[in-house]
């Protein structure tokens, strides 16, 4: 589990933080001008009086400096000059089609141009993601099955912020082909500051503070006047022009119809469950209406709406073979048919921000659930593909330890759970000497993997402190212009713990002689204390002194990072091919740099410092690249029959946050900004190359990086739940443009609700697979799970969210596998030991450290997996009906 889980409690501070403390703490960036109308507008919101074409929507897209260049990136290039010559011209006629709205659901239109292809897709057939409008079939834009699903765009995303800039996906084919023939590293992105240091305050970004929260003003007072002008009467005559007043001042907010249009399923000529009915919702003055659907409907259906309030929704497989029932909510608004006043309490439309806490929209729109039920067919086919993998997973820190394991001290996190203080304080519940033993039960969680669960694929980490428990700053790689050499890995070998690497070697052919794939993450989260020291770094951070082992604050932490990267595929190469090298980027923002005590996780090195997530994240994206670069150069040995010898990405928690209220423009902007910058920035960073490096959301000219663009051959999808946000209506915090609300947490008695109290959503789980899926590259979700201590809520999760996976890939959507997290109870960083996402439990007392198995869960999973595809009988008692 990520940091991800811990972001709900960011919503105690509505009030607790405050712009005068978030001003104290640090510097602030400007957040990009919003749709002057307040409300954003999706490719399926239309106006009811317009003939609406679907405008496609955007995917952001650009590049950044490459740091270690593929060896054998060389080779390719004539081929792939060749492959994107043949397909110029189509990129060009579809330029003008990129400039569309950044949506949650984000268009590909570009062949994936990486260096490295995925098994099984030979050059000459890579597939094309499409864009998902209604012309991509018929200009020939990507593979039939292959092509993101149409209802990826004939869906509305949860509203989102409009893109100011061009960053289409068309840009992607450009910036790759730069990437693939740098052999040295280039600049590399840097976060424009006035910092005398890393870690000092910076005048620069108060300055920008102060101009995100004019700017979010200044759009408030004008977002009102975005409408048309007010229609003029008609009629001049005396009663036409009261009438006119009447409809100005006095408007009448949308209604449900009295009775409306009954719904009516229907076979398609491909067998495909649509039900069709309409919104129900009228104007009581004829004014105009549009329609936007809020994210997707709740149990993985789609949906889209058209001007007149038609929806056509279509069922996953999974409920159209044995029925069940969807919601899905629409807003419904008059908003832009003229500027008008809806009576009294309407004239706060034009107070800015508290109008629309006082009355939420102006009386301009409402929100419908609307209610399917699907009737079962025969014939769907809800069977995966032969070569999809399915897997559990783990990460080092968190399972490694318990009895007979060795104790790691010398990481960050070991130092952090240790810290008297943070004890003293309750920061921190646990410790992994009471973990579930993974470094010495590895053979026995093997067995049970292929035995109990039916797996094929086991994802861990490997711990950075274990392999290099001392600095490896002395290895000098610029000698060789910047590229690791093996002289460079033969010193690190000298400093590395070779019983250390040779655990590790024991582990990966353990789980190969079990029939397991090992999946390696190379950091997942945890830093050597060379690296990263939290309990001498932590005072210093916050007061903006030097500190000198910051982790990623610090520049050197990249290349420190590639130095273990190429190591661990120079040592490891012949038994791993799949690498993910970073777990999950972007959550630790809020947990390391937002770690107010008792509200907020509290991650090392636990600062309230928010104006330093731009370094934090620009760092990382600089060792990705580095990292992405030396594994594909020191990983040349295939493990797998058949596949390549690395196939390397990185793990991404996506959060799609709904604004909690459909018609506040408030609510609307907070889940705008969140899935802009949570759910898109890292991928816009290594796969588009675009390093927002000042965290504005603008694209600029000096943020397009060539060199760190298509520095992914697969992108790791990592989902718990959906979002509810509440607006503020600026984003308070300097540093943190993406907070401008706080999220709403549910709670653990709902069905519905997590042990986290996190919303289970599997809708939301199609939401981020297709957004991911606009990216261009093949998708694998990395981890997927729930807490749920009594089992009880787990097995229906497991089914709904892997029946969206089998949905999605019948579909044409590119997913490699599935692996579920967690394979056994562990430490939950901060939260210790009572979050249970684990399909086994432990028992640390006892000496074989046994396993305690869930059977409900395992015999979901098991299930699935033995008969690789979805079982009827599991469908009909866990699919909601």
């Amino acid at each position: 589990m990520g940091s991800a889980q811990c972001v709900g409690r960011v919503g105690a501070l509505a009030v607790a933080l405050g712009v005068g403390a978030a001003v104290f703490t640090g510097s602030g960036v400007a957040w990009a001008t919003e749709d002057a109308a307040g409300a954003t507008t999706s490719e399926s919101e239309r106006t009811a009086t317009e003939a609406g074409g679907d405008s496609g929507p955007e995917s952001d897209g650009d590049a950044e400096p490459e740091l270690a260049a593929d060896p054998e990136a060389v080779d390719d290039v004539d081929e792939q000059e060749q492959e994107q010559e043949q397909e110029q011209d189509t990129e060009d006629a579809d330029r003008e089609d990129d400039d569309r709205e950044d949506t949650d659901v984000e268009d590909a239109d570009v062949e994936d141009a990486g260096d490295d292809e995925p098994y099984g897709t030979p050059d000459d057939d890579e597939p094309v993601l499409a864009r998902d409008d209604d012309t991509a079939e018929t200009e020939g834009r990507g593979e039939p099955d292959r092509d993101v699903p149409v209802e990826a765009a004939e869906t509305i995303s949860s509203t989102t912020v409009e893109d100011p800039v061009d960053t289409g996906a068309s840009q992607r084919l450009a910036v790759e082909q730069g990437a693939a023939v740098s052999t040295t590293t280039l600049d590399p992105p840097e976060v424009p500051s006035w910092r005398p240091w890393p870690t000092a305050f910076d005048l620069r970004t108060a300055v920008t503070y102060v101009v995100q929260l004019t700017t979010s003003f200044v759009d408030a007072v004008l977002r009102p006047f975005a409408a048309d002008p007010p229609r003029p009467p008609a009629d001049p005559s005396g009663w036409a022009l009261l009438a006119w007043v009447r409809r100005e001042l006095f408007n009448g907010t949308p209604t449900p119809v009295e009775n409306p249009v009954p719904h009516t399923q229907s076979l398609t000529a491909d067998g495909e469950v649509r039900i069709t009915g309409n919104v129900g919702v009228e104007d009581p003055d004829g004014d105009a209406l549009t329609y936007t659907v809020i994210g997707r409907p709740r149990h993985g259906g789609t949906v889209t709406v058209d001007a007149d309030g038609n929806f056509v929704y279509r069922p996953m497989n999974a409920m159209a073979a044995v029925g069940g029932t969807d919601t899905f909510t629409v807003a419904v608004s008059d908003e832009h048919d003229g500027l008008h006043v809806h009576g009294l309490f309407g004239w706060l439309q034009f107070v800015p921000i508290i109008g629309d806490l006082l009355n939420p929209g102006g009386g301009h729109g409402r929100s419908v659930t609307i209610t399917v039920n699907v009737s079962p067919v025969d014939g769907i086919d809800l069977a995966l593909p032969d070569d999809f993998r399915w897997g559990v997973a783990h990460s080092g820190f968190q399972a490694e330890g318990g009895p007979g394991s060795p104790v790691d001290t010398r990481s960050d996190w070991y130092r952090w759970v240790h810290d008297p203080l943070n004890r003293l304080l309750g920061l921190v519940n646990g410790v992994p000497e009471n973990g579930p033993g993974a470094y010495v039960s590895y053979e026995g969680d093997a067995a049970l993997a292929r035995d109990q669960l039916g797996v094929d694929t086991f994802r861990m980490s490997i711990e950075w402190s274990r392999i290099f428990p001392n600095s490896t700053a002395a290895v000098d790689i610029t000698d060789e212009g910047g590229a690791l050499s093996l002289a460079d890995l033969e010193a690190l070998d000298l400093l590395a713990d070779q019983d250390a690497v040779a655990h590790y070697r024991d582990v990966f052919a353990t789980l190969r002689r079990y029939g397991l794939d090992p999946f390696v993450t190379v950091n997942h989260f945890t830093l050597p204390v060379w690296v990263h020291d939290p309990i001498v770094a932590r005072p210093l951070i916050q007061l903006g002194l030097p500190a000198p082992a910051a982790g990623w604050l610090s520049p050197t932490t990249a290349t420190e990072f590639e130095k273990y990267a190429a190591y661990l595929a120079w040592k490891y190469g012949d038994q791993v091919d799949n690498w993910a090298t970073l777990n999950e980027p972007f959550p630790p923002v809020l947990t390391e740099f937002l770690a107010i005590p008792w509200v907020v996780p509290n991650w090392p090195p636990g600062v309230i410092r928010p104006d330093l997530a731009s370094t934090f994240l620009v760092n990382q994206a600089i060792g990705h690249v580095a990292a992405y670069d030396a594994i594909h150069a020191w990983d040349t040995t295939a493990a797998a029959t058949g596949g390549p010898a690395a196939f390397v990405g990185f793990t991404h928690n996506m959060i799609p946050a709904r604004p909690a209220n459909p018609v506040n423009p408030l609510d609307v902007q907070a889940a705008d900004a969140w899935n802009h910058f949570y759910n898109k920035w890292f991928p816009n960073a290594v796969i588009d190359g675009w390093v927002d490096a000042d965290f504005d959301g603008v694209q600029t000219a000096d943020e397009i990086h060539p060199g760190m663009a298509g520095k992914v051959d697969f992108l790791g999808v990592q989902y718990y739940g959906s979002q509810p946000m509440v607006g503020f209506g600026v984003a308070p915090l300097p540093g943190f443009p993406f907070l401008r609300g706080f999220p709403i947490r549910c709670s653990p008695q709902e069905p519905t609700c997590s042990d986290f109290n996190q919303p289970t959503d599997p809708g939301g789980f199609r939401e981020v697979l297709e957004l991911a899926a606009s990216y261009g590259k093949p998708l694998w979700v990395t981890e997927n799970g729930i807490a749920d201590d009594d089992d009880t809520k787990r097995p229906s999760y497991l089914v709904n969210h892997i029946a969206v996976v089998q949905d999605l890939v019948a579909h044409g959507t590119d997913i490699r596998g599935y692996t579920h997290w967690s394979f056994v109870d562990n430490l939950e960083w901060s939260e210790g030991y009572e979050l249970q996402f684990g399909l086994y439990g432990s028992d640390p007392e006892t000496p074989e450290l046994e396993r305690i198995p869930k059977p409900a869960s395992i015999a979901a999973l098991s299930g699935i997996t033995t008969v690789n595809g979805l079982p009827v009988p599991l469908l009909q008692t866990y699919i909601p009906s």
